[in-house]
């Protein structure tokens, strides 16, 4: 009798042991699982955001002679809408060909503008963006580029 009562107590033990292990095991799993989902919703949303966003930026090939092409691209994944763009008013630059104004310019694509440059002109040439997108209107950017 008294065997009989040890194996039930040494069952019990071993069946509570296994539960508890089991549910705090479970409950680590749970709290991953939460975990995991809420960083791919984060990121979900950080790459829905990411593909409402236009990125313009700017860059210059020297043609030689004092000629620059000054390149207009879009690196988002969005339609930049309405670009325009700003150059300052400079004695020393002449500008061959003007940028269109209130432009739409595609996803990896750009607009070309040409400037020339004469004696005295500066190094580098501050330029203003203004564009649409889906994520938000009336964006803004400054860039520098060298010349």
């Amino acid at each position: 009798m008294i065997v009989s009562i040890i194996s039930l107590v040494v069952a019990v033990a071993a069946l509570t042991s296994s539960l508890y292990i089991y549910i705090k095991h479970d409950k680590e799993l749970k709290d991953q699982a939460k975990l995991i989902n809420s960083y791919q919703i984060e990121r979900n949303k950080k790459e829905e955001e990411e593909s409402k966003k236009a990125i313009i930026e700017a860059n210059a090939k020297d043609e030689g002679k004092g000629v620059r092409t000054i390149f207009i691209y879009n690196k988002g994944k969005c339609l930049a809408k309405n670009v325009q763009v700003e150059l300052p008013e400079n004695d020393s630059m002449y500008f061959l060909d003007q940028f269109p104004s209130m432009t739409d310019i595609r996803p990896q694509n750009s607009i070309t503008g040409q400037i020339q440059l004469l004696v005295g002109h500066p190094n580098s040439l501050e330029i203003i963006f203004k564009w649409d997108d889906e994520y938000k209107t009336d964006n803004e950017d400054h860039q520098t580029i060298q010349l």
